[in-house]
């Protein structure tokens, strides 16, 4: 979703704000008006707007939660660098899993950030390349 909604946030906020600022001029307006009330363009952008934040919200969550989620991972491999406890291989695996799918972001921030930490927990350097990677937890 997150790919989506960066890719589709300008083009409906332009659809949006040209159906506010041509509302007299949209084909029908007559009809909308003397049906829905004088304001039920400006309602309607409005209630979609609403509902478009309440989506970017969601997904600031969601992004928030995987973060966490990370962090917990990294924080659960500090000893395991050293090799303490025996839980340590499925933490850093788990936080491999993780690192993966980051690979797949739009950003290139976060792909680079991804691969480098790639590097440091596996000593592997296969880059930002997903499928490489993919195919080298596989073989594990």
């Amino acid at each position: 979703m997150d790919r989506w909604l960066r890719r589709t946030t300008p083009l409906v906020l332009l659809v949006l704000a040209g159906l506010a600022w041509f509302e007299r001029l949209l084909p029908g307006h007559e009809f909308l008006a003397r049906e829905f009330g004088d304001q039920f363009v400006l309602r309607f952008v409005l209630g979609v707007l609403c509902l478009y934040v309440l989506m970017l919200v969601l997904e600031r969550q969601h992004m928030e939660q995987l973060f966490k989620q990370v962090l917990a991972q990294f924080r659960g491999l500090r000893g395991a660098e050293s090799g303490s406890a025996p839980g340590d291989d499925q933490a850093k695996q788990e936080a491999v899993q993780i690192l993966i799918a980051a690979l797949s972001s739009d950003d290139p921030k976060v792909r680079a950030g991804a691969a480098s930490n790639l590097e440091r927990l596996t000593g592997e350097r296969l880059g930002d390349d997903q499928t490489a990677w993919q195919a080298w937890l596989a073989d594990r």
